[in-house]
């Protein structure tokens, strides 16, 4: 569950770099935000569900 909350939080982080166009290309933040949510969700479902 704490991964899972780790890791969309994290998405949120990728979409403020991605907003701001600094600390990381913009690509990687969209790479990054695009992995980060899906995971996330996942781990929370499977924590609830699983």
């Amino acid at each position: 569950m704490v991964a899972g909350l780790a890791l969309a939080g994290h998405g949120v982080w990728d979409v403020v770099h991605h907003r701001r166009d600094q600390v990381v290309p913009r690509s990687m933040a969209e790479a990054c935000l695009f992995l980060d949510v899906p995971l996330g969700l996942g781990c929370i479902a499977l924590a609830f569900f699983g």
